[in-house]
């Protein structure tokens, strides 16, 4: 058996681990070394011991109900965890694609800037053709215009020239 002042300590001990934890109701120690001996308390020492364990068995279901949340908090967090790791994923594959398309366009927008410099090039090259084809028509429209003006007078001087030669040849022969 027990040595009665080790059961003492031990039941000291004991009540201040329970006390610690909030396990004993009004700060109430059980004596489990007078329990021990036989007392005519062992009923009431007894009943707080039940109590206690019945305590103890509530704060277990609670811990369990606590884990459970817990464990059950913790799959939500993942699969949300999961959920915008996989948003983040797709929205880092539409900005690749977004920049893709950007430097695509971007270079269409240097090859269409360049056409647009030769264009602009061969614009100017034709206005200048053209106004040298406008000079040149003038040129052409004033030697024409001259040319129409010189036809009678040209027509007479052939007529009065034939004329003179006929007369010429008609003396002659």
């Amino acid at each position: 058996m027990i040595d009665t002042d080790n059961l003492r300590t031990a039941s000291l001990y004991i009540n201040n681990q329970l006390l610690s934890r909030g396990l004993l109701r009004d700060g109430q120690v059980i004596d489990f070394a007078r329990s021990a001996t036989g007392d005519d308390n062992a009923a009431a020492t007894m009943g707080r011991i039940v109590s206690v364990l019945n305590d103890l068995i509530l704060r277990r279901d609670r811990d369990a109900e606590q884990r459970e949340s817990l464990s059950t908090a913790m799959r939500t967090l993942r699969a949300e965890n999961l959920k915008h790791t996989n948003d983040i994923v797709r929205l880092a594959d539409k900005h690749t694609e977004a920049k893709r398309k950007l430097e695509i366009a971007e270079a269409s927008e240097t090859a269409l800037k360049t056409q647009m410099k030769s264009a602009d090039a061969a614009i100017r090259g034709l206005k200048e053709e053209v106004s040298r084809t406008k000079g040149l028509v003038a040129q052409a429209r004033a030697a024409c215009a001259t040319d129409v003006r010189l036809v009678p007078l040209r027509g007479r001087l052939l007529l009065s020239g034939l004329g003179s030669r006929r007369r010429q040849t008609s003396y002659g022969s």
